[in-house]
């Protein structure tokens, strides 16, 4: 079973790598119009920001899970 899952993972990622080098003219097109005004890093500064909270509440999900195991023993 772990051999499968393997495998289809192998092959979906590398099916994944192959789709992101093919690039229309229209995406290329619509990339430098955000990187013009300057809007890729608005995108990429709330992704970040978004991220940073999604680790954090983990991180401090595990804390109080660990206290929680600690308290019950």
């Amino acid at each position: 079973m772990r051999k499968i899952f393997l495998i289809i993972s192998t092959l979906f990622f590398f099916s994944i790598s192959q789709a992101q080098t093919v690039v229309s003219e229209a995406q290329t097109e619509k990339v430098s119009v955000m990187e013009q005004h300057g809007k890729i890093y608005v995108v990429l500064a709330v992704c970040l920001v978004v991220l940073m909270g999604v680790f954090i509440f983990l991180w401090s999900l595990e804390r109080r899970i660990s206290r929680m195991e600690k308290q019950k023993e």
